[in-house]
């Protein structure tokens, strides 16, 4: 057992190492590296404590949704699996991140990869679904305001009526039978809870208001709240771009497209969707020191054990 815990932990490290060669080496080759003259510490010094704050609720409903599937784990542990995996998305095929997060939880729990890795699955649909949700309040500058509340309150509303009664949803005739329904649609109504729901939203809200404040700190004073909601939008698709690893690309491609109905100058658009990848990189660097730190601690602890 010993044996295979030291295994995982030295493939922890190399998949680490890989990821983080693979992210330079493409944001190198796009010319990503680089920041504008200008900027406004405050506001980017702000902006970077609600972006990791969001990473902590990413964390939070990462514990919340293993607990509805009786997978116990504490915060700290969330947070490893997270954030020493953070890395993995940029690896070309999906499959990385789901597997890195997957291991660390498997391996403190008990739990089998395969499980463990069907819940995360899971969670990135909610990520998505969410994400889109909570990123449509770019669009909606478009729409009178009523038409906007009221969607909005609709949403809350199923929600709260499909967390109460959602066991009985699967109970009914038409789920019951299917093979399909009892290895995907009940995982996924037994994941689903409004305090998992309420952490990824929240996690989302938290990167919008950061956005903005990074909009700021860039001295981007025509972009509004609103248009903070484009980055949980483009976010969103860019996750779905299978092809393009860590969204790489597509995001800042989307959040351009979407910013023009915002910002009038395209050199301040352009600029702002490159400086995003490095301002959430520098979120996802901060998450991975953080779990490195409690892995370190973790180790000193279990050698003394030893």
């Amino acid at each position: 057992m010993k044996l295979k815990r030291i295994h995982f932990e030295i493939f922890s490290y190399v998949f680490i190492i890989v990821s983080i060669l693979f992210l330079l080496r493409y944001l190198s080759s796009q010319n990503l590296l680089q920041l504008p003259g200008s900027l406004r510490w405050p506001h980017l010094s702000a902006s970077l404590f609600l972006l990791l704050g969001g990473f902590y609720l990413n964390c939070l409903g990462w514990k919340l949704i293993l607990r509805n599937n009786k997978i116990n784990i504490s915060v700290k542990d969330s947070v490893i699996s997270l954030g020493s995996s953070i890395f993995g998305k940029y690896i070309p095929g999906k499959v990385w991140l789901i597997a890195g997060i997957s291991g660390r939880v498997a391996a403190v729990s008990g739990a089998s990869v395969l499980t463990v890795s069907m819940i995360a699955t899971l969670l990135q649909v909610l990520i998505i679904l969410t994400g889109v949700v909570v990123g449509a309040v770019s669009l909606t500058h478009q729409f009178k305001p009523g038409y906007t509340i009221a969607f909005y309150v609709l949403v809350f509303v199923l929600l709260v009526v499909f967390c109460k009664y959602k066991g009985k949803i699967y109970d009914s005739s038409c789920l019951r039978g299917s093979e399909f329904a009892r290895k995907w649609i009940r995982p996924l109504l037994s994941s689903i809870s409004l305090p998992v729901l309420a952490s990824i939203m929240g996690m989302w809200v938290f990167w919008a208001l950061a956005f903005y404040l990074l909009c700021n700190g860039l001295g981007l004073a025509d972009a509004n709240l609103l248009a903070a909601f484009t980055f949980p939008l483009a976010s969103t698709l860019g996750i779905l771009a299978i092809f393009a690893p860590g969204g790489l690309g597509v995001r800042e491609g989307l959040l351009g497209i979407l910013l023009s109905g915002y910002l009038a100058n395209t050199k301040d658009i352009a600029t702002l969707a490159a400086v995003s990848r490095l301002w959430f990189l520098s979120g996802e660097t901060g998450m991975f020191i953080v779990a490195s730190i409690l892995m370190l601690i973790n180790w000193r602890k279990h050698r003394r054990i030893n």
